[in-house]
């Protein structure tokens, strides 16, 4: 199947791609833009300008500045990055980052809408603000007056959150089982093996061997294979937490969470002494 697109996308002339940018007309930056030299650049050697420049304006799509790719995935609008703007057919898409942008130029007409303006998402009204602010009374009263639910973003998210390290962490354990496992499995099979090779040196040797019993072999208890490593690291770099966060909270505010009052006042209390580092 991705086969059969490719080669279609090189052979029909009218299958909807985004331009290249070597061949796109540039996409104007407005926030470069300085009235006196566009004035200076106007003016002729006699000092006159024939048309007062205007300020440029990007032809942006139905989405405007916002991401297309983010809106479908998630039902959220993101702005979308100067770093990954395209020209499709004759407007300007910004897209979130370089995954949305990948999948945008890869295939632009499963994200821009052709039948009709594109929906916006439900309304979802956060509230911020450091202790004493009263955000859980005002989410409440917005609640009841909008007849929306609130969310609860700190205990849903930090929900989330451990729950998904609780996952690594056991992924972490097995695999380090596993590890252990092979490798006593590996010591037994050299002994063994270096055991058989002294008998059959005997037995050439013409010595008289005697069969040996299979020693007993005792249980390992569980708890010296769980008491190996520290059982609160979860074996992931800043990096990788850090994505790991973001996946949670992408979770928690996903395309499922519909029209919804967001108390997120626990923003607001990054700066408390009792909240760990890991947790900001």
């Amino acid at each position: 199947e991705q086969q059969a697109l490719h080669i279609r996308k090189a052979v029909d002339p009218f299958y909807p791609v985004v331009l290249d940018p070597t061949v796109a007309a540039d996409i104007p930056e407005p926030e470069e833009w300085n009235e006196e030299d566009a004035i200076a650049a106007a003016t002729d050697e006699e000092g006159n300008i024939s048309e007062k420049p205007q300020r440029p304006t990007i032809p942006w799509g139905p989405y405007g500045p916002y991401c297309p790719v983010t809106l479908k995935s998630d039902d959220w609008l993101f702005p979308g990055s100067k770093a990954f703007q395209h020209t499709y057919g004759n407007k300007v898409y910004a897209l979130a980052d370089e995954k949305a942008s990948e999948a945008f130029t890869a295939e632009p007409v499963e994200y821009v809408a052709t039948a009709r303006d594109p929906l916006p998402p439900p309304p979802r009204i956060m509230l911020c603000g450091p202790t004493g602010a009263t955000v859980a009374d005002q989410c409440r009263l917005l609640s009841e007056a909008y007849h929306i639910p609130v969310v609860n973003l700190e205990a849903e998210w930090s929900k989330e959150a451990t729950e998904k390290q609780e996952g690594v962490k056991e992924a972490k354990r097995q695999k380090e089982r596993e590890e252990r496992l092979a490798e006593k499995a590996r010591l037994k099979a050299e002994a063994e093996a270096e055991k058989a090779a002294e008998r059959q040196a005997k037995i050439d040797a013409g010595e008289t061997v005697e069969d040996e019993e299979e020693p007993v072999e005792e249980a390992e208890e569980e708890e010296e294979a769980e008491e190996e490593g520290d059982p609160d690291d979860d074996g992931l770099d800043d990096e990788q937490r850090e994505a790991l966060f973001v996946q949670a909270m992408r979770t928690v505010l996903g395309r499922h969470r519909g029209a919804c009052i967001i108390n997120g006042s626990f923003f607001g209390d990054l700066d408390k002494e009792d909240m760990s580092e890991e947790m900001k």
